[in-house]
């Protein structure tokens, strides 16, 4: 991979756990786009194409993560499964206990900030990319 460009890109399919604070998930295809240079920004591509049940994907912690920016695309022809994003133990999202989100459809997406110091996921934007 040319690492002197402004991404760098992995790709697979992957099982339903987080490591190292990567958000991993089962059944699903998931693509990570990193800007190279800033850390704290990630890009994830949830593609539900297939899957065969909801996808749980769990954040990694806020803990070492502060001021991190994730945004979540779900993608893929099926709308018949969601993408349910939960927060890591110990965290909220919105300071929202047992909060979730799901993304419906193609082309929903969400965009997320770690405040560390209060163990929050804030959620900047939310909504459906056409």
């Amino acid at each position: 991979m040319n690492t002197k460009g402004k991404i760098a890109m992995t790709v697979g399919v992957l099982a339903l756990v987080v490591v190292g604070g990567v958000i991993i998930v089962q059944a699903a295809s998931i693509t990570t786009i990193n800007l190279i240079g800033n850390v704290n920004f990630k890009f994830h591509k949830l593609d539900m194409s297939g899957a065969v049940d909801d996808q749980l994907i769990t954040l990694p912690t806020t803990v070492g993560n502060n001021g991190q920016v994730r945004i979540g695309k779900r993608v893929g022809s099926s709308s018949s499964f969601r993408a349910i994003i939960v927060p890591a133990a110990g965290d909220t999202i919105d300071d929202t206990p047992n909060k979730e989100i799901s993304l419906f459809a193609p082309n929903d997406f969400v965009e997320i900030v770690a405040d560390e110091a209060a163990r929050v996921w804030w959620v900047v934007n939310i909504g459906t990319s056409n």
